[in-house]
């Protein structure tokens, strides 16, 4: 009885992560990529990865266009993300009937712009002669999401006294505000405001100020007599 029960029980489906090094070498050659696997080889040259902010996600250059992409914490999140992007053309795209299998929602606007949503993850590709194709292309280096999202990152003192960001997993790292100390490596004489952290499976995450630095308040002009 109980295995009839524990049977009958649907598990949910994993969410999903990006790898950034596939996003990286998407569209090499496999001879280069065959190479990449020799240690007397040079490595190869990999598309770099532009990190926006954590609402926007990131992207990277493809031929002819852009391809953008967004990793949430759930499937609300990569909702709410695809209705940012929808909202922001300038003419609307069409909701594709039948999406791919596997593809929760899809809009197409000609042959140059894709928009789709696998989950917990949206892709957008613009500029290219076929969209669909290429934002295909990008779901399918989609992976189960390892582990549990990561910690935001967080600020603590070196030996001499710099504040530095505590993030060994992160791959990039911004900052809004604060100001910068010297050599070696990411480290400051004052607080930033924000830090983002990402990691290499394209997951953001945010360290704030608390309570956040005081922005001065304006006093009015006193009327003239």
């Amino acid at each position: 009885m109980w295995i009839l029960l524990a049977s009958s029980v649907a598990l949910a489906d994993p969410l999903l992560a990006l790898p950034l090094e596939r996003l990286q070498a998407l569209h090499l050659p496999p001879e280069v990529l065959a190479a990449a696997d020799d240690p007397a080889a040079a490595p190869p040259r990999l598309e770099p990865v532009s990190f926006g902010t954590v609402q926007s996600g990131l992207s990277r250059q493809v031929p002819g266009g852009i391809a953008f992409a967004f990793v949430g914490r759930d499937a609300a999140e990569a909702q709410a993300w695809l209705a940012l992007q929808r909202s922001r053309q300038r003419a609307a795209p069409v909701a594709v009937e039948q999406p791919a299998e596997g593809v929760d929602e899809a809009w197409i606007r000609g042959t140059d712009f894709s928009l789709l949503r696998d989950d917990n993850v949206g892709i957008m590709v613009q500029g290219t002669e076929d969209a669909v194709e290429e934002s295909a292309l990008v779901r399918a280096l989609l992976e189960p999401m390892p582990g549990a999202w990561p910690d935001p990152p967080a600020l603590s003192r070196d030996a001499d006294g710099f504040l530095v960001v505590d993030a060994p997993w992160a791959v990039h790292v911004t900052w809004r505000g604060g100001v910068l100390g010297d050599p070696p490596g990411l480290r400051f004489r004052s607080a930033p405001n924000r830090v983002t952290a990402w990691d290499r499976w394209g997951r953001a995450v945010v360290w704030t100020a608390t309570p956040p630095v005081p922005v001065p308040a304006v006093v009015p002009a006193a009327p003239t007599p």
